[in-house]
């Protein structure tokens, strides 16, 4: 009998507080499974994503990814912080085979044009005294 290699996708998305992982399957083109950090929040963990939190949640989904049956993956990663750096460090360890790696961050391009500057007014304040002095009748 022929043995069936699960062939998957890890999509990333990483912000400065949280990181969204998903599993996507290339044969079936269908999501199998999907997680944030801040499902783990519960279990003492801070919201932010630094390395060691991300870490923790990265071996959590691997060993999901690997109760499922994948052995090749591909990694697209979108955004920046460490949390990328861990979470590639993780799938190394695990022994998943990956075959490649692709990173779709956006680039800035300077942003926007801003909104034209409000033009104020500049009101004066005469003082009594001084209108009566400027006045042309006195």
């Amino acid at each position: 009998m022929l043995s069936i290699i699960k062939k998957g996708l890890i999509c990333v998305r990483t912000t400065k507080r949280n990181v969204l992982i998903s599993l996507i399957d290339i044969n079936e083109k269908k999501v199998k499974l999907s997680s944030s950090l801040g499902c783990l929040k519960g279990t003492g963990f801070d919201k932010r994503a630094n390395y060691a939190s991300v870490r923790a949640f990265s071996e959590i989904f691997t060993r999901k990814i690997q109760e499922l049956g994948y052995t090749d993956v591909s990694l697209m990663l979108r955004g920046l912080g460490v949390s990328r750096v861990a979470l590639i460090h993780v799938i190394r360890d695990y022994n998943l085979k990956l075959n490649r790696i692709t990173d779709e961050t956006l680039s800035s391009h300077n942003g926007c044009r801003p909104s034209k500057q409000r033009r104020k007014k500049i009101r004066t304040r005469i003082s009594f005294k001084t209108k009566k002095l400027l006045s042309p009748g006195s």
